[in-house]
């Protein structure tokens, strides 16, 4: 768990916030999508147990925080590979479900 400091305008500490372990994880996966090269503009969102990202096009990729994070990254990136070697374009990534679900954009 990390922690955020709030500083006022004299340099000095003025609160401790703990940085929540779902938090911790969405930082890591935005450390991860730049690492891959993806620019998101929206995110992380979170809605129960999901984070959700909107990459600067547009697309949406969501993950369960609950689920091993660096396997999801993992799958990603495959998919990520697949589609800019086919030259489609991603509507939404999900990957919280069992099997990942990919939607492209019409073009």
């Amino acid at each position: 768990m990390g922690l955020f400091l709030i500083y006022n305008r004299q340099g000095k500490v003025k609160m401790l916030n703990p940085c929540t372990p779902a938090q911790s994880q969405a930082d890591f996966i935005g450390q991860q999508l730049n690492n891959f090269g993806v620019k998101f503009n929206g995110g992380p969102f979170f809605r129960g147990r999901q984070a959700k990202f909107t990459t600067s096009d547009g697309a949406v990729i969501i993950f369960d925080l609950k689920k091993d994070i660096k396997s999801q990254l993992t799958i990603l990136q495959l998919i990520l590979k697949k589609v800019t070697m086919e030259n489609k374009r991603v509507r939404l990534i999900d990957l919280s479900i069992t099997s990942p679900h990919v939607v492209f954009k019409n073009n």
